[in-house]
């Protein structure tokens, strides 16, 4: 987990260190990675891959499930085809092009949107989020993918910004792990979050905490891994920790059977069958991410014995 840029001082490290031992976690390693170290290891453009990837993706491209397409309709009054059909979805670049802006001015439109009048925003799967632009003077309202997502880029990127990073750990018999995302982190909305989150805590107290602006649901200060498939990638791509070489836990699933190549591949959060990887652990603590990804395996191969040190699953 980490304190993201806009949150990032030393006010706020002393705090979440001080709210982290007080809930009797274990921070084993602690620092700060600088936007040098950002940009040159990629390490935003590989955590968002995803997210980057849908944001310059074309719309009529994405694979929303029935439940989406209703909320869409619901909340906006028209269908989602017939707006990807006449051309009011544009992803970032086109909507940058479309009114004459900047990558982050683009996003700082977006955010002035969604904390002004949340509705016009809408989750349509992991990491890809459509908002309604409605107020740009002598433009055509048309809805925007994911408008935040190069200045958010630009956040991580350029100094003297960085981030502070703690690696803890649990007794899992004491505290699973949705648990610690909802209510020990709380919820993206901060102030949809459980009372006594971290991001609550920390949306109430902004200004004690010598922040750079209120939070809400894009700068809610804490990014922290939602499983501990995640947490083992994002080490990975932060430590430049190959997951072959990750005692924590890229061996162990190794050892269970689960292919690197695999491993690899679903470091970049890809759809298999229904769901992306992602949200298949989401959740999940080491031991049940093992099992579900021993199921993907097998449900990807069947019929195939993946072996490891003379072991059959």
């Amino acid at each position: 987990m980490y304190i993201k840029p806009h949150a990032n001082n030393f006010t706020s490290q002393s705090f979440v260190r001080e709210f982290l031992k007080k809930h009797n976690f274990i921070i084993t390693l602690e620092g700060d990675f600088d936007a040098e170290y950002m940009e040159q290891g990629a390490c935003i453009d590989k955590q968002y891959a995803s997210m980057a990837e849908k944001s310059l993706t074309s719309p009529s491209k994405l694979d929303l499930t029935e439940d989406i397409l209703s909320a869409f309709q619901n909340q906006f009054g028209v269908s989602w085809e017939s707006v990807v059909t006449s051309g009011q979805v544009q992803g970032v670049a086109e909507a940058a092009e479309f009114l004459e802006l900047s990558d982050t001015a683009l996003s700082d439109v977006w955010l002035d949107i969604v904390m002004k009048s949340p509705a016009k925003m809408i989750k349509l799967e992991r990491g890809v989020y459509c908002c309604l632009v409605d107020c740009i003077p002598e433009k055509q309202p048309f809805f925007c993918i994911n408008g935040f997502f190069m200045g958010m880029r630009a956040e991580y990127t350029v100094a003297p910004n960085s981030v502070h990073y703690f690696m803890v750990e649990w007794n899992s018999a004491m505290l699973d792990w949705k648990e610690f995302r909802t209510q020990v982190i709380g919820a993206c909305n901060p102030f949809e979050a459980a009372p006594d989150s971290l991001r609550r805590c920390m949306a109430t107290q902004w200004l004690d905490l010598r922040l750079q602006h209120p939070l809400n649901v894009m700068n809610n200060a804490i990014h922290a891994s939602s499983s501990a498939f995640e947490a083992c990638i994002e080490r990975s791509i932060w430590f430049k920790t190959p997951l072959e070489k990750d005692a924590m836990f890229g061996q162990k699933l190794l050892a269970a059977g689960v292919p690197l190549r695999a491993l690899k591949e679903w470091s970049f959060n890809p759809k298999l069958f229904d769901k992306h990887i992602f949200d298949y652990m989401l959740d999940l603590d080491s031991a049940q991410c093992i099992a579900k990804a021993r199921v993907l395996i097998k449900r990807s191969n069947p019929g195939t014995d993946y072996r490891r040190d003379g072991v059959a699953y």
